[in-house]
């Protein structure tokens, strides 16, 4: 059965191919990467669990979440990194479906925030073509893999 712990170890194990195969991440892009990880694990778990069981496991990943957050922002009330961490589930949530229904437009949510401006509300700004070039590839090879594994957990 899929765990919190468990998702975020394969959150962080895939966070690797990112780093290795892109470019490497600061701790708060770190963190941005975690929260888009995490995303994919729960399309997995939903696909698998009934409500009770999701409302428990997301329960206790945004505990962990904010425990986390706290060490990279100034925020310090819960409810309002909350609700970041749950502003960067509706970004990163449209780059996730298009990337796994293989749709052709660039995860720019997704970069801006890994990227550019980790943990914070700025805008998407501009981003330069090429490096999306490199960056769409090696995150739709990640989310593919994370999902594939997190699909093939025993339950």
């Amino acid at each position: 059965m899929m765990t919190a712990s468990l998702m975020i170890d394969l959150a962080n194990k895939h966070m690797k191919t990112l780093e290795s195969e892109f470019k490497p991440l600061t701790e708060a892009g770190k963190l941005e990467c975690l929260i888009y990880n995490l995303l994919i694990c729960n399309f997995s778990a939903q696909s698998r669990y009934d409500k009770n069981k999701i409302d428990e496991l997301n329960f206790d990943l945004f505990g962990i979440l904010i425990s986390d957050f706290k060490l990279y922002v100034d925020e310090t009330d819960d409810d309002k990194i909350g609700e970041l961490i749950e502003s960067r589930f509706k970004n990163h949530f449209k780059d996730i479906v298009m990337i796994l229904d293989e749709g052709g437009f660039d995860p720019n949510d997704s970069f801006w925030y890994m990227y550019r401006k980790p943990l914070t509300y700025e805008a998407v700004g501009e981003i330069d073509p090429e490096m999306m070039a490199k960056f769409r590839p090696v995150l739709e090879k990640m989310s593919k893999a994370l999902l594939e594994e997190a699909d093939n957990l025993p339950d």
